[in-house]
């Protein structure tokens, strides 16, 4: 059995609810439902109870939870003393994520590094796909998040086909329905990254192959400038499936619609510096990350 479900079953259980326990945990509520879901499945029958109000332990639930509750407690000491006695690797990581992906991963991440890597260091840089490049050509960073369609040596290609949408505020006409024909953005106005961004060129090339004109208003690499004029109405952004639905849940004020007509796709790759041999603390981030990335996009 996972022990993480368990701890996951306790997260629900003090939360009262499964939407309370996905906001505090920074993941979706199917996530949640899926996990929870599968544990009464490995244990053999319900666990919780559904109540007007939230949830509650079912009989059963409260039978089992003195032995769950004993099996993390010993977990969690068996892990303190390992950390004790050096078997984790240590040193400082130093990881580059891309805006949309800050949202949904910075937190993730550090969670998962301070209780698995509870001796490394980790670093969160912000920046666009080229700039996160070439950070990692330098030996700036460690490892890197990037829009990279081809696997290669030192980079893992986590998504190939990862779709955009146009975001704009809650309830409009261009952003209500599920998808959106990509010639309707010749009448928008937008905000989209600058240049250096790996998706501006992306986004130009489509528009330049299919004879539409974009009317760019304002540039920003900032995901949460992007957010704020989307929920404002007073321009419309281009964010990807896991940035999305992450702004929709949490800041309400927003609509999406899957650009379509055609799709525009791009691929999301873990990357390693070239430049600095991964030790253990790296390979063990970078696994870390990718198992993060994958349940973020997985959720979608």
């Amino acid at each position: 059995m996972d022990l993480n479900r368990f701890q996951l079953l306790l997260d629900v259980v003090r939360c009262g609810s499964l939407s309370r326990a996905a906001i505090a945990r920074g993941v979706p509520q199917s996530w949640v439902s899926r996990h929870i879901s599968a544990l009464e499945g490995d244990c053999g029958g319900r666990l919780l109870d559904r109540t007007g109000r939230g949830v509650e332990l079912s009989q059963f639930g409260r039978d089992m939870m003195p032995m769950i509750e004993e099996v993390l407690t010993k977990a969690n000491a068996l892990s303190s003393q390992l950390a004790e006695y050096g078997s984790s690797p240590r040193g400082e990581v130093t990881v580059g994520l891309l805006p949309s992906f800050v949202p949904t991963t910075a937190s993730h991440l550090f969670a998962e590094v301070s209780r698995r890597l509870p001796n490394v260091k980790l670093t969160l840089v912000e920046g666009s796909s080229v700039e996160i490049e070439h950070w990692l050509e330098d030996g700036s960073l460690d490892i890197g998040l990037v829009t990279r369609k081809d696997a290669g040596l030192g980079v893992e290609v986590i998504k190939k086909r990862v779709p955009l949408y146009l975001v704009g505020p809650k309830g409009d006409p261009y952003t209500m329905n599920p998808t959106v024909p990509f010639a309707k953005l010749s009448r928008l106005p937008l905000i989209l990254p600058r240049t250096p961004s790996a998706m501006r060129p992306l986004i130009d090339g489509v528009a330049k192959r299919n004879g539409v004109e974009l009317y760019i208003v304002m540039e920003s690499d900032s995901f949460s400038v992007q957010l704020a004029l989307a929920a404002s109405g007073a321009a419309y952004a281009i964010l990807g499936a896991y940035a999305v639905r992450h702004a929709i849940t949490h800041e309400g004020a927003l609509s999406a619609s899957k650009i379509v007509n055609p799709t525009i796709e791009r691929a999301i790759a873990v990357a390693m510096s070239s430049k600095r041999r991964p030790n253990e603390a790296i390979r063990g981030v970078a696994r870390l990350l990718r198992s993060v990335l994958t349940e973020t996009i997985d959720a979608q």
